[in-house]
């Protein structure tokens, strides 16, 4: 039995969708929680959707492609976990947390790329980069 990525992948792939992990799937995937959400949610380019599989519902929630488009997954996933946690909610343990995780490229891709995000994200990540030097 596939798992739920492959099967969210799969459903991007056969209607031409760009997805990424939002909320406390986010969270999960940047590795912020270790809790495994019951409910799956994605954001993605196409339309809104919800699929059952095995014990899972996987959300899929339309949104601008501003988030997604021409950035690297790291820093999709970087976006919507930090969108999640909410702006003034990201704690110095978290973003000294993200940087043990992310590899160097990684902090700078999200860096690169968070440019042109809402200012507080791209605060974020910069103050991520700091915590790595």
């Amino acid at each position: 039995m596939p798992k739920p990525d492959e099967v969210i992948a799969a459903i991007a792939r056969r209607h031409c969708w760009t997805i990424a992990p939002s909320g406390d799937t986010a969270l999960n995937r940047i590795g912020l929680s270790t809790q495994i959400p019951a409910v799956l949610e994605f954001v993605s380019s196409g339309l809104d959707k919800t699929y059952s599989y095995g014990g899972f519902t996987i959300k899929l929630r339309h949104r601008a492609k501003k988030d997604m488009i021409g950035n690297s997954p790291i820093t999709r996933i970087f976006i919507l976990a930090m969108k999640a946690l909410g702006n003034g909610r990201v704690l110095d343990e978290t973003m000294v947390a993200l940087a043990e995780k992310l590899s160097r490229k990684q902090i700078e891709t999200m860096v690169e790329e968070t440019v042109h995000s809402a200012a507080w994200i791209a605060k974020v990540a910069r103050q991520i980069e700091e915590a790595v030097k």
